[in-house]
């Protein structure tokens, strides 16, 4: 799938910085850069970013730590209003069909998605589901 791809080129392109070149912020800020306009050429990139972090939490075998450099992609997503959407709908789904593999590892999600910078609100609708 081609965010997997896109997943795997911005990890070795990190690599390859923090090796050789020792983390230098204008190469960050440069493949940054580039990412997030490959990211939201994407059509309903948002739509489709929370139907794989819906894949992977239904998903018994998932590698929670491939699931924590989606949640870092998420950062690069132009429309997060899209993605949260989705998300909470598919939350909601998860829950209501009991087919969550773990609720510390969707509020976890949750808690990470608050950090990223946006104007928009996961904490207080999201964290409802849980009390």
């Amino acid at each position: 799938m081609q965010f997997e791809n896109i997943l795997a080129l911005k990890i070795k392109i990190n690599e390859t910085i923090n090796w050789s070149f020792n983390n230098e912020i204008s190469l960050i800020n440069t493949t940054n850069d580039v990412f997030r306009l490959k990211l939201n050429s994407i059509e309903e990139v948002g739509k489709k970013f929370a139907a794989i972090f819906n894949k992977i939490l239904s998903d018994t075998n998932y590698l929670e730590p491939n699931l924590n450099n989606y949640v870092n992609l998420v950062q690069f997503l132009d429309d997060k209003d899209l993605f949260s959407n989705y998300y909470k709908r598919y939350l909601t789904k998860r829950l209501l069909t009991n087919s969550l593999i773990s609720l510390q590892l969707e509020y976890s999600i949750i808690r990470r998605l608050r950090s990223i910078p946006s104007n928009t609100r996961y904490d207080d609708n999201m964290s409802l589901f849980f009390f």
